[in-house]
């Protein structure tokens, strides 16, 4: 062959050989040859779309028209028949739905073959290998540490596998909180001590495990900030914060509800780094905050998430040597792994230096990274200009940048060759502190070969770049406006920075402002909707504020977010902007008023900028003069006073701007240094902008001021990103292009971490959101942190509804008493939880797919996002996967992922009926189930069907929200396979009488007896359902319905989940596909048994309101208590304040009985995830013993809690003002309490009987509601009655204590309970409150807040925040 391509040189290292063996054989490579050399003429048919090739077979050079034709109109029940009539084997359809660029087409090699006499030709003939899968359980974090607070640990005891110091921890008897600098116990063999060592668990001295510290930069860390939320970001003493990213992003939807706050590669991003670098950066700690905002890069969509990634740097570690700037005498030696770099007498640097520092390799295949710890040098004197009195410039791969003023903390170049050079040179009238670099040598694998490094004689100049002539320099046509946007990409590895020219240019007096730069991982290098970005910090820091800059990109950048992939491109979206000497107009900021923003751009600035001159302003309003145009602005330049290094705040000079975009309000404050960048843009041309800045400095003879650049644009031509396109309409968003049933929920998981620790879960996959299924603290076996089904169990499901559709989420497993567990103290958390689809194969907008039926292969989210008043109905069927098999088997799984509806003022409260007068969504199967939801409600899963339809029904009607906004919803729907469907057909839904009001009503559900699967409830008007205690059962005989003749049992999540809070429900019990974890090795339930009650649910003439911080004491026997204002609450400010229900004096006994109806607190969810506290906000109560506490959110009603002390105390602290904008999240509280006597029911035994079934609903319980005020005329029949009640109770008190002294002799104690026909009878849980109690059975299932099992015991028990508990006795 001719022309080698250079690939085939030789003599390069990297030089691509030939095969030496042959891959195929020689008869098969002749054969092909020969066949593909032949005359054969392929037929090709056009259509709009596509191409549809038909080729010969065998030794036919062509097909006649005939046999095609034919071809066409047969139809072929086998492959031998279509082989034996034609000779015609297959055709190749070409499909292309568009026009690209950059795309090569395809190429294709077939051969014909002689078919084997024993071959049986027909596609069940082709087999596919099976796959197995396998579930990996996600990692469980180890600790309540982020990974860049944690020191790595090598050498020592680690058997070089990746540890981390444990701190603090024992030695020598003392606690130590850092690396020690003593030589550690006797190290194994060839080791030797080259750093400071730590403990790698608690107590040295007992397990004499340890490690030496890698003192290098540490792991990263990301976060996902949610809307109006914070985040604290910590590093190991000695270490600062370096922001590698800090990125708004915005959901191509538009979706900022339930599932939107998680990172997704397909999200338009736009940075902020420069906010969170001034905050953050060179700070051993710091809180970033989530302040909510549009993203003008992503067509001014709100931002749903904020994506945080960052890392620590050594700053101040004693043990790694410190090398002067100005002394190339002493330069790293031996075995040399990290050092700083400091310009002389740090951080008081002299005036009037210049000198280099060559740093080299010590070994080969190193590289060198190098970080800036701080950098504080004179800045440039105008904008536009180049460094004079300051010059820093580094020189590595042949490359060399520029750079003076203040840097924050960040990572600065890593090189793939041997040095780097660093030159210093300073004016005698230069200010600053100086430099201060960290850098590293890194193990480069020799298999990772750097790009060659052509010499060459174009090298940037280290001379000062000289004065421009002053000749009129050529103009923009746009002149004297900023010009269209442009976007460059750079392919890697891009060698253009090595010749001397700059990658990105500016006309002359235009300086870069750079709108988003990322480095990118896809198949061409472009960017392309769907490829793995991360932000490129770098060409900010480089090109802002620059007439022109050249940025290196020729060594290896791996993507975090995509396991460290390589990026394969550069892309940069840039604009030049005019410098303040040729704006047109000009004014300062505070004379300026609504009718000076005129034209089409123009520059406000400080008084006399670019000189500092102390001055305030406030209140400035801008907006557009032109009724058609919208306002972007620029920040040119800004230099003042920083930011205060102790609070995080601008306490000197700021200058603070306000901006209107879709009705609502954004701020930003700004302080210190900034490069040029964009700020904002208004929505409409009606909006507006408020200003005001305060310059009080006192150093002003070292800074500028600041100068700002406003362009109006007609809103017709705002500028958009291809690749995040957001819908003007409603529309059916199917995603036809994945192949089979596409993503689907994953199955159970469960986690458990010690006490004292954090328990992190997570979706590992990416656009999922996790579904909270039940949280409880455990007391086991001291020094044990695994489930195990004879520990004691609470629940502390309510605290974490708030995980409910995050990707991640934290739980504290705190340390305290249990008094469920007999004081007990807690050993460990248990989670169980799964993960669903954000976004599935379907997607759906419930009206404008309105009347029609979709087919669901595996997932389906109908939702209606940003609710609009409107009067309208819209109904969606969908219809299960048709190839699940056989129809009786298949159904669906149903959770929601978000649910915010506006509701009547009178109905606002969830458990409300979902009345026809407000917007709700009922669901509807064939079997005959109905479920409507309205209101709020948190992500959770609702129940699973047996039917292979189901109808999804959107009832919306016109109502006047005012500004409130409200999110709508989102449902997802899963297509299963569930083979303990029964095959008879369901039973017709009835109306029952309805339950009388506080009655506690036992029923039975179950799902293998025809005829006792449905479950129908009733209240009475105004009256809602509240469970307090439902088990599944394993039973003997599953057609029978008898839960007495168990096998196993569990809590179960039903029928609550489904019915809570409703006046009326039909329940059906479906055996669960996906039955809870760990328990019942693994089997659903046949069986449901529970009980509940009908209480109020909203305020009437029958009940009595009290009003927390109005009222402070109760006087009727039941009422309800809710805070002020409510659902309003949170628009009062800060409330503190106690109100007491004291029970009856007059001899007899009584309880109180606290129940919730609504709760919505603010919790640390919304504020800091690392903390271990959980309520920010609460109600607290308790009756004199401990204190229980109530935060986050509760969205169906549930009993909490009950007391037979003298009184019970409840206090409101809502401790800071909520913003405006949260206030429809958070609504305050509802509760209801009952004063007297009631039976609540008690947890199932393992002893089995033989009696008789009961009904579904089998006894009606009246509680003893005692009026305090005791009857004047006596009643000889209550007297009879007492007597027998006596007689039956001393009998009843005989049997339990034989069975109780039996069951202590098996497990511990257990609750009386016999079984009748028709009636369940069950002791007095009051009666035996005080003895002690040994839980015996699994924890409950719960799925968030909806499941309430009953409080078995006196007052269930709280963490030692008082946090309130739900649980069940399990």
């Amino acid at each position: 062959m001719r022309n080698w391509s250079i690939d085939r040189d030789t003599s390069l290292t990297n030089v691509k050989h030939f095969a030496t063996e042959p891959t195929i054989s020689l008869a098969l490579s002749t054969s092909s040859y020969q066949w593909a050399k032949s005359n054969k003429n392929v037929i090709c048919l056009n259509n709009e779309f596509s191409k549809v090739y038909y080729i010969p077979a065998r030794d036919i050079d062509s097909i006649p028209q005939t046999d095609l034709n034919r071809y066409k109109k047969q139809k072929f029940t086998t492959f031998n028949q279509l082989t034996k009539s034609f000779d015609i084997w297959f055709e190749f359809k070409f499909v292309s739905t568009h026009q690209a660029l950059g795309y090569r087409g395809f190429k294709i090699f077939f051969q014909t073959i002689d078919v084997p006499s024993n071959w049986a030709c027909k596609p069940s003939g082709f087999t596919t290998p099976a796959i197995t899968t396998t579930t990996t359980r996600p990692p469980t974090t180890s600790g309540a540490l982020p990974p860049s607070f944690q020191i790595v640990a090598y050498g020592g005891t680690t058997n070089n596998t990746r540890q981390y110091c444990k701190f603090p921890f024992t030695y020598q008897g003392n606690s130590q909180a850092n690396c020690l600098r003593t030589d550690p116990p006797s190290s194994p063999s060839g080791q030797t001590l080259r750093e400071p060592w730590c403990s790698l668990t608690s107590n040295f001295d007992t397990d004499h495990q340890w490690g030496y510290c890698e003192l290098g930069v540490t792991d990263s860390t990301f976060y996902d900030i949610c809307r109006s939320q914070s985040q604290s970001l910590r590093c190991p003493p000695g270490y600062v914060i370096d922001i590698i990213t800090a990125d708004y992003a915005a959901k191509p939807d538009g979706n900022i509800g339930t599932g939107s706050c998680m990172y997704d590669k397909n999200d338009c991003f736009q940075s902020d780094t420069l906010t969170v670098q001034t905050t953050c950066a060179g700070k051993p700690s710091c809180t970033v905050y989530h302040f909510i905002r549009t993203l003008t890069a992503c067509q001014s969509r709100s931002a749903a998430y904020l994506h945080v990634h960052y890392e620590c740097i050594p700053s101040d570690i004693p043990e790694i040597t410190t090398y002067d700037i100005c002394n190339n005498n002493t330069l790293p030696q031996g075995d040399t792994r990290r050092g700083f770099i400091v310009s002389p007498n740090f951080p008081n640097t002299q005036a009037n230096l210049d000198c280099t520092f060559n740093l080299h390799t010590l070994k080969p295949h190193q590289d060198i990274h190098v970080y800036i710890v701080d950098m504080d040098l004179t800045p440039i004197p105008l904008l536009g200009q180049s460094c004079t009195k300051d010059r820093l410039i580094i020189d590595a791969d042949n490359n060399i940048m520029e750079m003076c003023g203040r840097s924050y903390t960040n990572f600065l170049i890593n090189t793939c060759h041997a040095s780097v050079s660093f030159q210093l040179i300073r004016a005698s009238d230069a200010k600053g502190r100086g430099v201060k670099f960290y850098f590293e040598f890194r193990e480069r694998p020799p298999t990772e070969v750097c790009p060659v490094l052509y010499t060459t004689t174009l090298r940037p100049s280290t001379a000062p770049t000289p004065p421009r002539p002053t000749t009129e320099p050529t103009r923009p046509v746009e002149f004297p406006h900023p010009p269209p946007r442009d976007i460059k990409t750079l392919c890697y590895p891009d060698l253009s920075s090595l010749f001397g020219t700059n990658n990105f240019q500016c006309p002359a007096d235009y300086i870069i402002v750079i709108q988003r730069a990322f480095y990118g991982k896809g198949t061409r290098c472009t960017y392309t909707p769907g490829d793995c970005t991360t932000e490129a910090d770098i060409v900010y820091r480089t090109c802002s504020g620059k007439q022109a800059c050249s940025v290196s990109f020729i060594n290896t950048v791996p993507i975090p977010e995509c396991n460290n992939a390589i990026a394969s491109y550069l892309f940069v979206e840039y604009q030049c902007l005019p410098t303040p000497t040729i704006v047109a107009s000009s004014t300062d900021l505070c004379t300026a008023q609504i009718d000076i923003i005129a034209g089409p751009s123009g520059m406000l600035k400080s008084p006399s900028y670019p000189t500092y001159a102390q001055s305030q302003c406030a209140n400035v309003t801008l907006n557009s003069s032109d009724s058609n145009m919208v306002m972007y602005m620029y920040l040119l330049d800004l230099n003042i006073d920083p930011i205060d290094p102790t609070t995080g705040r601008c306490t000197k000079d700021s200058l603070s701007l306000s901006y209107q975009c879709n009705n609502q309000l954004y701020t930003m404050e700004l302080c210190g240094t900034r490069p040029t960048e964009l700020l904002f843009s208004t929505c409409s041309p009606t909006d507006k902008i408020f200003a005001s800045y305060n310059l009080v400095s006192q150093d002003f003879q070292s800074q500028r001021g600041f100068a700002l650049l406003y362009h109006l644009v007609p809103q017709s031509a705002i500028p958009t990103l291809p690749s995040t396109p957001r819908p003007t309409t409603p529309m059916i968003t199917t995603t036809t292009l994945i192949p089979g049933p596409g993503p689907l929920s994953t199955s159970n998981q469960v986690a458990t971490t010690c006490v004292a620790k954090s328990l992190t879960i997570r979706c590992e996959q990416p656009q999922y959101g996790l579904v909270i299924h039940k949280v409880e603290l455990a007391a086991g076996t001291p020094g044990t942190c695994t489930y195990s089904s004879q520990d004691c169990f609470e629940d502390r499901t309510n605290s974490y509804t708030l995980c409910g559709g995050l990707a991640t989420c934290s739980m504290y497993a705190p340390t305290g008493p249990m008094r469920s567990c007999n004081n007990s103290q807690s050993t460990y958390l248990y989670a169980e939880y799964q993960c669903i689809p954000t976004r599935p194969k379907l997607n759906l907008d419930v009206c404008a797919s309105a009347n029609t039926q979709q087919k669901v292969d595996g997932g389906a989210i109908i939702s209606s996002i940003n609710y609009t008043s409107a009067s309208q109905q819209c109904v969606i069927q969908l219809q299960s996967n048709t190839l699940l098999g056989s129809q009786h088997r298949k159904g669906f799984r149903v959770y929601i992922l978000s649910l915010n509806l506006p509701m009547q003022s009178t109905l606002r409260e969830q458990g409300a009926q979902c009345s026809e007068n407000g917007p709700h969504i009922e669901l509807n199967d064939y079997h005959g189930t109905s479920t409507r939801l309205c209101g709020n409600g948190h992500t959770r899963y609702l129940f699973e069907t047996c039917a292979e339809t189901i109808d999804i029904r959107y009832n919306n009607v016109q109502m006047n929200t005012g500004t409130t906004r409200y999110k709508g919803f989102q449902l997802y729907f899963e297509s299963i396979l569930n083979d303990k469907c029964p095959t008879f057909p369901p039973i017709p839904a009835t109306t029952p009488t309805p339950t009388p009001p506080l009655a506690i009503t036992n029923g039975i559900a179950c799902g293998l007896t025809g005829g006792r699967e449905r479950a129908d409830f009733s209240c009475t008007a105004d009256h809602g359902l509240v469970f307090l205690q439902s088990y599944q059962f394993i039973t003997k005989q599953p057609d029978r319905c008898d839960v007495s003749e168990h096998t196993c049992y569990y809590p179960s999540e039903q029928p609550a989940s489904q019915c809570s809070g409703q006046q009326a429900c039909s329940y059906i019990h479906v055996m669960p596909s996906m039955p809870t974890q760990t328990v019942c090795a693994n089997r659903p339930g046949d069986s449901v048994e529970f009980y509940y009650q009908c209480l109020p649910m909203r305020p009437s003439s029958s009940y009595h309101t009290y009003t927390l911080c109005q009222d402070q004491q109760t006087s009727q026997p039941m009422g309800f208590i809710q805070t002020a204002g409510y659902p309003n609450t949170y628009a009062n400010g800060i409330q503190h304040c106690s109100l007491r229900i004291p029970l009856p004096n007059d001899g007899r006994t009584y309880s109180v009985y606290l129940y919730v109806l609504d709760l919505s607190l603010r919790d640390y969810s919304v504020i800091d995830l690392t903390t271990s506290d959980k309520c920010f906000d609460s109600i607290k109560y308790t009756d004199g013993g401990q204190t229980y506490e109530l935060c986050g959110r509760i969205d169906q009603p549930a009993f909490i809690y009950h007391s037979n002390e003298k009184a019970l105390n409840l206090t409101l602290n809502i401790s800071t003002a909520a913003q405006e904008s949260v206030w429809n999240d958070w609504q305050g509280a509802r509760l209801f309490y009952i004063i007297g006597n009631q039976a609540l029911p008690r947890p199932p035994t393992s002893v089995t009987t033989t009696s008789v079934a009961p009904e579904i609903t089998t006894s009606t319980r009246d509680p003893t509601i005692t009026d305090p005020t005791p009857d004047k005329k006596p009643s000889h029949g209550g007297t009879i009655a007492g007597v027998i009640i006596g007689v039956l109770a001393v009998i009843a008190a005989v049997i339990g204590f034989l069975y109780y002294r039996r069951r202590i002799a098996a497990r511990g104690n257990g609750p009386t309970v016999s079984y009748d026909a028709n009636q369940i009878t069950m002791g007095n849980p009051l009666a035996d409150a005080k003895k002690p109690k040994q839980i015996t059975s699994i924890p409950p299932k719960s799925f968030g807040p909806s499941t309430i099992t009953s409080p078995f015991y006196q007052k269930p028990a709280a963490t030692e925040k008082g946090e309130n508990d739900d649980a069940a006795d399990a």
